[in-house]
């Protein structure tokens, strides 16, 4: 799992936020607006990827873990 942050005003708050939230996976930062090119306009955007790097499936809306892992097979 990771996340990637796009709205946000400067890095130092993502990464208080990250700390304050004892967030344990890695969590990327889309300064350069990537997330455009997967047409990510709704928030979160979960995208299931292969491991060979393809998006498999994609979820937008709050998934709680139940549903994560549904959808991942387990």
């Amino acid at each position: 799992m990771l996340s990637v942050a796009v709205a946000y005003e400067n890095e130092a708050d993502v990464r208080r936020f990250v700390r304050e939230h004892a967030v344990d996976y890695p969590v990327l930062l889309d300064g350069d607006g990537r997330t455009r090119a997967y047409a990510v306009n709704q928030f979160p955007t979960t995208f299931f990827v292969s491991a060979e790097g393809r998006i498999e499936h994609a979820v937008t809306g709050y998934t709680p873990l139940p549903g994560m892992l549904w959808r991942l097979g387990w």
